[in-house]
């Protein structure tokens, strides 16, 4: 099992209960997945804390990881595309 922010339907807006396009609801990319749970393929930051990163690929996460300098993940290195 995942995590939100690893979810193809992980939006991350925060306020409002719109983090997710699939149920309606306080969370967070830390949260464990619900049923609708789809692995996205796209490799994003999905922290919603500034200053913070969470690889939707693999998970990795904190408070003051950095994508390397060409734009990957630390972790897995996959590469950033938003």
């Amino acid at each position: 099992m995942g995590k939100c922010g690893q979810c193809e339907h992980y939006i991350g807006f925060g306020d409002w209960g719109l983090d997710c396009s699939e149920m309606y609801g306080l969370t967070n990319e830390n949260n464990d997945t619900c049923p609708k749970f789809e692995q996205t393929t796209r490799e994003r930051n999905s922290s919603r804390i500034v200053g913070g990163f969470f690889c939707s690929i693999c998970g990795h996460n904190g408070w003051d990881l950095v994508i390397t300098p060409d734009g990957r993940c630390p972790k897995c290195g996959a590469k950033v595309v938003d």
